[in-house]
């Protein structure tokens, strides 16, 4: 496929309050991409999904992340964006503007790593990523 026509769009779509007290995004994938089973995905996750994804590609990021620069110029080594942080204590985790904020910052985090995958998606984290992002359970 040439690289021109990947195509990968991801959108929290959706926020909502469990009654066990946590928020569930709504996340929706779009893509051509031939490491995903499907083109067209819905998923639920919580803040601590998200955690375990960022830890999981930290773990990735330390084992192979050499450097190595390929033949066409690119740096395929994984660089992770900034995750955001638990509420502190005297913040209410529930109110609209930490959830908006969660959502704006989760968005960009998707994103950014989503401009990884179309280069290296046969990379071992890669293969984390769609999983985070097609899997029913995570």
């Amino acid at each position: 496929m040439n690289k021109d026509t990947r195509k990968l769009e991801i959108y929290i779509t959706r926020n909502r309050h469990s009654v066990n007290q946590y928020t569930e995004y709504e996340i929706t994938t779009i893509t051509n991409l031939p490491s995903f089973k499907r083109n067209y995905t819905v998923v639920n996750r919580r803040y601590s999904q998200f955690e375990k994804l960022n830890k999981e590609l930290k773990k990735y990021q330390q084992k192979y992340n050499k450097n190595i620069y390929y033949t066409d110029g690119a740096n395929k080594d994984l660089v992770i964006p900034s995750f955001p942080g638990k509420t502190g204590l005297w913040v209410n985790k529930y109110s609209d503007s930490v959830i908006e904020h969660r959502v704006f910052m989760f968005t960009n985090y998707l994103r950014f790593l989503s401009e990884y995958l179309v280069l290296c998606e046969d990379r071992e984290w890669a293969k984390e990523f769609v999983r985070f992002l097609q899997n029913d359970t995570y």
